[in-house]
C-alpha cells in the first residue's frame, strides 16, 4: 500500500509538472501555432496557390530569433512553408502571410500597409496600435486572443 501511495504521488507530481510546462509555452510559440492555423484555413486566390512554398514572412523580426522557424517542417495546401525573416518592403511582396511584430515604427508600418494593400497577402500583426491589419493577435488576461478585420477581407 505504501508503494502504491508513493507511485500516486510521483504521477501526481509529474502530471501538474506538465501542466505547468505546457502553460508556459513561449508567446511567440502560440503566435507561430495562430499563424499556421489562420494559414491553413483561408481561402487563398489562384494565383497564390500556383507558388511551389507557402512564404510566410516575418517583417522586421531582429528581437524574435528564430521562433516561427518549427513551422518550416510544415505545409500548407501541400506546399512547404517557407519562413522567411524580411527587413526589405521588396522581399514582402512574394509572401502569403506576412507577420508584423510588435516594434516597429509607425513609419515603417504605414510604408508595409502601403506596400502590400492591393496585394493577395494575409496581414497579421500583435501590435495593438496597428489596425490596418487583417488579424489582430492581442494578449487579454495571461490569453491570447485574436481579432479579423473584415472590413479588409
Amino acid at each position: 500500500m505504501k508503494h502504491l501511495l508513493t507511485i500516486f504521488i510521483l504521477i501526481l507530481t509529474l502530471h501538474v509538472t506538465t501542466l505547468k510546462a505546457a502553460d508556459a509555452l513561449p508567446e511567440y510559440t502560440l503566435k507561430a501555432a495562430y499563424l499556421y492555423n489562420f494559414a491553413l484555413l483561408t481561402d487563398w486566390p489562384p494565383n497564390q496557390q500556383e507558388a511551389e512554398e507557402f512564404n510566410l514572412c516575418i517583417y522586421k523580426s531582429d528581437s524574435l530569433g528564430k521562433a516561427f522557424d518549427v513551422l518550416s517542417q510544415k505545409q500548407i495546401s501541400r506546399k512547404p512553408i517557407k519562413v522567411s525573416y524580411s527587413t526589405s518592403l521588396e522581399e514582402l511582396k512574394g509572401c502569403h502571410l506576412i507577420f508584423v511584430p510588435n516594434g516597429n515604427t509607425k513609419s515603417q508600418n504605414k510604408q508595409l500597409i502601403k506596400t502590400v494593400k492591393q496585394l493577395p497577402i494575409l496581414l497579421v500583426s500583435d501590435d495593438y496600435k496597428l489596425d490596418e491589419v487583417h488579424i489582430q493577435i492581442l494578449q487579454s488576461n495571461d490569453r491570447l486572443i485574436f481579432t479579423i478585420n473584415t472590413k479588409l477581407l
